[in-house]
């Protein structure tokens, strides 16, 4: 793969990260099945960490280099204890606010070996978040917008997102960079929010946005086949951009990476974004990675993606940077620490850092052997 030269500028202030924020009870398992109903499971020690988009997003930024302020709702109860007992890495947050009279949020996570993962969830104090937690002051002093998991977020999300669009449009007032990042939706409650009106609402003011193939295609109604997904990421992406987002980053797990653009260079351009982010569709298949647990694998690769746009890399080199970020955080009990910071990142890229080999049917696709990616048939090769 071709060298990936760091870059030499940086942007001033930070990173907002915004959104849900939550305790991780991971207990440990060792069996692949669960039990049947009035049956018992051994386990092993209970990892207690902070989850949801805030601490994953941000704690791996902080890891990459970047100065993060996060904002986010908890509870005043001895759950908020633990959680501000793991957030004590970040330094003093004062935007982390503790709601009165409500929950805590807490998922629990069941990550058994060789099987995804579940979660059983309480949102607590996330559903009272609304935009005004994100204060001018805070945006004044960043340059880029995190948002994430808004289907948790039920006040964003009201009024076909009138909060959310709030947000991104005082975001870019300010003139920030932005990203947003989605999640499952409990089927039982997918069609309280119309969410291409929530979506399509708030994707102009979006530079970024970096849902999971599945749970989007799910939430839109979209066809979607996990053990052809390929037949449908393009058509997907191109509903997305449609919808009125310029960069379209689709999460396939352990599958790997895919990123589409519009093919408006004026959208392009507004976000101050060179040429060779016009017309792009490229995929990564994912870094070779000791796994340990795979819990906040997504929201350490968006870490990766705001990191390197930030810092003026290409697209190719952005994907791959990261895929990296991704594969890394894995390699670790709880989501983030096990992210190098970016130089010690690009550093392994550029050791020869050996990839998951896939092939994709059809031949549509073709592989660039000096990016080692994929090009889709909607790349722009002019």
């Amino acid at each position: 793969m071709a060298h990936i030269n760091m870059p030499r500028r940086r942007h001033a202030g930070a990173v907002v990260v915004a959104g849900h924020l939550c305790v991780d009870l991971t207990p440990e398992l060792f069996e692949k099945k669960l039990p049947s109903e009035g049956g018992l499971l051994l386990s092993g020690d209970l990892r207690i960490s902070p989850g949801g988009a805030v601490p994953n997003v941000g704690l791996a930024l902080m890891r990459l280099g970047e100065l993060v302020r996060l904002v986010g709702n908890m509870g005043d109860d001895a759950v908020a204890d633990l959680l501000c007992d793991a957030l004590s890495t970040a330094g003093e947050q004062s935007s982390l606010r503790r709601i009165p009279g409500a929950a805590t949020s807490y998922s629990i996570v069941i990550a058994q070996r060789e099987m995804d993962r579940l979660f059983i969830h309480c949102s607590g104090a996330n559903q009272t978040f609304t935009s005004d937690a994100v204060g001018d002051d805070i945006l004044h002093s960043a340059h880029w917008l995190h948002f994430g998991y808004p289907p948790l977020m039920p006040a964003m999300c009201e009024n076909d997102g009138k909060e959310l669009d709030r947000l991104f449009s005082r975001a870019c007032h300010h003139g920030l960079r932005t990203s947003l990042d989605f999640c499952a939706i409990d089927p039982s409650t997918k069609y309280d929010v119309r969410w291409n009106r929530v979506l399509s609402r708030c994707a102009a003011n979006v530079t970024v946005f970096a849902p999971g193939l599945g749970e989007i295609s799910f939430a839109l109604n979209l066809p979607y086949d996990p053990d052809a997904w390929w037949s449908s990421i393009s058509d997907v992406a191109c509903h997305l951009l449609s919808c009125g987002f310029a960069i379209v980053v689709l999460k396939l797990g352990d599958k790997g990476l895919y990123l589409r653009s519009t093919d408006n260079a004026a959208h392009v351009a507004s976000w101050n974004l060179g040429p060779e982010w016009v017309g792009r569709e490229l995929f990564t298949s994912c870094f070779d990675a000791a796994l340990v647990n795979a819990n906040g694998a997504g929201d350490c690769t968006i870490a990766g993606l705001i990191t390197a746009i930030s810092q003026d890399f290409t697209p190719e080199q952005t994907l791959t940077i990261a895929a990296a970020v991704g594969a890394s955080s894995v390699e670790a009990s709880d989501a983030s620490s096990g992210v190098m910071d970016l130089a010690k990142t690009v550093e392994r890229i550029d050791a020869g850092w050996t990839k998951k080999h896939i092939e994709l049917p059809g031949g549509r696709w073709q592989y660039d052997e000096s990016s080692q990616l994929w090009k889709g048939p909607h790349e722009d090769r002019t």
